[in-house]
């Protein structure tokens, strides 16, 4: 089977991931699960890239909101950083719920991240058959979960971090909730410490 790059970043499905049942990420200790969703990967303003127009037209994308530093580029969220966000928003609430405590997110953006994963669940219609029952490393369970230990091929993450790293946005989520705050102080974030303002 041929594998073609996707379409915006040039990412192969050429990294073989082994599907697991027990992670930082589902650990019993909440303090090493936190660390695990907080860690840089997992903040969605990684995402926030700066694109030129000449490009996005090339690839037919929509016009955005303009880039403060350079008029000629646009600002777009990567779909997977946006997606990590969603979860992100999820985890809050579902946490927020399971400790017995009043939500704070609106009704609206859980229900928006909510299709969101939908959207791309259906989008990405992953075709791998994971096997089912108590057999491979799941012999022994009492309630047997689907696939452990069997292999997948995924797209590298890392490789889309690196992506926006090279066009970012320069952009932080700082005070994001004080409306006096100027806007335009968020994109002073340049990872690799450039300077684009005057």
């Amino acid at each position: 089977m041929e594998e073609y790059p996707s379409l915006y970043a040039g990412l192969l499905r050429n990294m073989t991931v082994r599907i697991t049942l027990e992670t930082a990420y589902t650990s019993e200790n909440r303090t090493i699960e936190d660390e695990a969703w907080n860690s840089l990967r997992m903040v969605s303003d990684n995402g926030l890239v700066a694109l030129s127009d000449d490009w996005t037209r090339s690839k037919n994308l929509l016009q955005a909101q303009r880039f403060p530093w350079d008029k000629t580029k646009g600002l777009y969220i990567l779909n997977g950083f946006h997606s990590l966000h969603c979860l992100h928003m999820l985890r809050h609430s579902t946490l927020e719920a399971f400790d017995g405590n009043n939500q704070t997110l609106a009704r609206e953006h859980v229900a928006h991240c909510l299709n969101t994963l939908r959207e791309e669940v259906m989008c990405n219609a992953d075709d791998t058959p994971r096997y089912t029952g108590r057999v491979n490393e799941q012999a022994s369970a009492e309630h047997a979960t689907s696939g452990i230990g069997q292999t997948k091929m995924c797209r590298d993450f890392n490789q889309l971090e690196q992506w926006a790293v090279e066009h970012s946005a320069c952009y932080k989520p700082i005070d994001v909730y004080n409306d006096s705050f100027p806007r335009i102080e968020r994109y002073k974030f340049c990872p690799n410490g450039e300077k684009l303002w005057p």
